[in-house]
C-alpha cells in the first residue's frame, strides 16, 4: 500500500521528520468510492463537533449551578464499535504557558479525543514491530 519512495524526510538535531508525500494514498488504498469516503469523513467531523458543542453547553449549565464542579467529562458512542467513543473534557480553569510572553494564562479549556477501535493497531502487532526494529538496530 505504501511506496517507500514517497517518504520525504528532514533531519534536525537528531530527529528525522518524515512526510508521506502521496496525497492520494488514503483513497487509493481501498475500493470504497471517494464520494463515500468523503461522506463518512464529513459525518464523523459533524458528529464530533455537535457532540462537543452539546457537551460544552451541558457543562456550562452544570458549572454555573454548582461552583464546586471543576471538570466535566462527557462520553459519547462513536462509529460502529461499542468500545469506540468521543470523550469531551471541559475544565473550568486550566493554566497554559505562553512561550512568546513567558506568562501563564488561566482560562477554561476544552479537549476532545476520538477513539475508533476499528482503526487502532493492536498491541501485539506493535510489539512484533518493536521486536523486529530492535533486532535490525542491534546489528
Amino acid at each position: 500500500m505504501f511506496d517507500k519512495s514517497n517518504f520525504k524526510s528532514t533531519k534536525v538535531d537528531g530527529v528525522l521528520s518524515v512526510v508521506y508525500d502521496d496525497k492520494d494514498a488514503y483513497k487509493n488504498g481501498t475500493d470504497i468510492p471517494l464520494k463515500t469516503l468523503k461522506e463518512v469523513a464529513e459525518y464523523n467531523s459533524k458528529y464530533t463537533y455537535e457532540a462537543t458543542s452539546a457537551a460544552v453547553d451541558y457543562a456550562k449549565d452544570q458549572m454555573k449551578k454548582d461552583k464546586d464542579i471543576t471538570k466535566v467529562n462527557v462520553q459519547y458512542p462513536f462509529a460502529t464499535h461499542a468500545k469506540s467513543g468521543v470523550t469531551v473534557v471541559i475544565d473550568r480553569e486550566k493554566t497554559f504557558h505562553n512561550p512568546q510572553t513567558g506568562e501563564d494564562i488561566t482560562r477554561p479549556a476544552i479537549s476532545v479525543k476520538v477513539k475508533d477501535v476499528s482503526v487502532n493497531i493492536s498491541k501485539p502487532k506493535i510489539s512484533g514491530m518493536v521486536t523486529e526494529l530492535a533486532k535490525a538496530l542491534s546489528k
